[in-house]
């Protein structure tokens, strides 16, 4: 009570609320997301509001606490390839995606940051810009690790020596929580090509050693690295031979890659890590199977290229089927499917849009 009091009051947490595996708004936001393999992470209740109001179905918030593996693990069953962090413009923003960084590495999920003018936050910008707006911002979210070296070292390699000593402790707490591998060594690398200071000496200055390796999945995949199929080892093995082949992916059928080995090696070379570099920490049985589908490319660029779009179209339909096989199955369990609920439209909607992307994709040679 009074103006003093809270803009709003957060229940405690019991047996039936767990904050550290809730999202504010899953209930909601959960066909978009999986529609998308796209979510819009916030941090107020009213944001997520906001931003659903103005057309960004896949928006979720944290209710009032850390982000844990609970959260990533929810999202990972939600088949979320994507995180797009849109927080509040002030200090308290900038600060909660060095704070938010950490988790999300750590996890092995592909991120974004979509940065909000000063002072605003997504509830306030949404209703002042409208849709097209918000939606341009989102379109424009820098990759993560890009915008946390550009926060904490804006001048880059011109940086003085006490600028990069600072940069060096608020980039810690991040490191500190970044398993050991290749996630780890691109990490480092970028670090190293944007403060101008080598890799090496930064892995020492920020602990070096990193805690053991956290499988992004959310269920334990046991000791050993299952090898990818013959379709992703062959989509890895285009990139690693032309990393310029990811600016042609018009399907983005890299977020439909299953293989966290692979994933976690197309995402390091999106972020602008070398081929060679990215490979380096890849597990040994990884290495051999792209190995084997690097020596089956054609030798004539082009005809890798082509390559590369019948591979991509390939993973971007199986993921199609799939979905449509998921959808059929979760329309006949939903109540009065045939009366139009709004869980059954939105699920036929799906349905159209798929089939119009699948005959599409059926169609292309």
């Amino acid at each position: 009570e009074g103006e003093d009091g809270p803009k709003y009051l957060n229940s405690k947490e019991s047996k039936l609320y767990l904050k550290s595996e809730t999202l504010y708004g899953t209930d909601l936001a959960k066909d978009d997301i999986r529609k998308r393999k796209s979510a819009v992470l916030c941090e107020g209740y009213f944001d997520a509001i906001g931003l659903s109001q103005a057309g960004v179905k896949n928006a979720v918030a944290l209710c009032s606490t850390a982000l844990t593996p609970g959260h990533l693990g929810l999202l990972g069953r939600l088949e979320a390839k994507e995180l797009v962090l849109l927080l509040d413009g002030d200090e308290a923003g900038r600060k909660a995606v060095e704070r938010l960084a950490g988790p999300i590495l750590a996890y092995g999920a592909a991120s974004r940051v979509a940065v909000l003018p000063e002072g605003e936050d997504p509830d306030t910008f949404a209703r002042k810009v409208g849709d097209a707006g918000v939606h341009k911002l989102i379109a424009d979210a820098k990759p993560l690790t890009e915008h946390l070296f550009h926060t904490v070292l804006p001048e880059g390699v011109a940086a003085s020596f006490e600028g990069k000593m600072a940069a060096i402790d608020r980039i810690r707490p991040v490191a500190q929580q970044l398993p050991v591998g290749l996630m780890r060594s691109a990490f480092f690398g970028a670090l190293s090509r944007h403060s101008g200071l080598p890799q090496a000496e930064l892995e020492v200055a920020l602990k070096g050693k990193g805690p053991p390796p956290v499988r992004a999945a959310p269920k334990p995949q046991g000791p050993s690295e299952p090898p990818p199929d013959q379709l992703e080892a062959t989509f890895a093995a285009c990139v690693l031979s032309d990393p310029s082949l990811l600016r042609k992916d018009a399907h983005q059928a890299h977020l439909e890659l299953k293989h966290l080995g692979i994933r976690t090696l197309v995402e390091a070379i999106r972020s602008g890590t070398a081929a060679a570099d990215a490979l380096y920490d890849a597990s040994e049985g990884l290495k051999r199977a792209l190995t084997q589908a690097k020596d089956l490319l054609p030798k004539d660029a082009s005809q890798v290229e082509l390559g590369f779009q019948v591979v991509c179209r390939k993973v971007k339909l199986r993921a199609v089927n799939e979905r449509l096989a998921q959808i059929t199955k979760e329309t006949a369990l939903v109540p009065g499917a045939n009366e139009l609920t709004e869980d059954a439209r939105v699920l036929l909607e799906e349905r159209a849009h798929l089939l119009a992307l699948k005959r599409v994709l059926s169609e292309q040679k």
